[in-house]
């Protein structure tokens, strides 16, 4: 079954802790979210760009937020 962009996105967001360090993450998810209801439901774009984002802002997750980000967008862990 495919999976559902925002609500990955929203479960993201939520294992985000928030402060100035992740203020502009957090921001260019709001857009990668909302920029994600104007494409197709069956396209790749807003997965690859929110791979991209998480890459360029995260990298090498080396925190334990950064890790259960990179399990949530894998598909490994699911948050309610």
């Amino acid at each position: 079954m495919p999976r559902d962009f925002t609500t990955v996105v929203d479960q993201v967001v939520a294992a985000i802790p928030s402060g100035p360090d992740t203020a502009d993450l957090l921001r260019f998810l709001a857009t990668e979210r909302a920029d994600a209801g104007y494409q197709p439901p069956e396209s790749r774009r807003p997965w690859e760009r929110l791979c991209a984002l998480l890459d360029n802002h995260i990298g090498e997750p080396t925190l334990p937020w950064h890790r259960r980000v990179a399990n949530i967008v894998a598909g490994r862990e699911v948050t309610s």
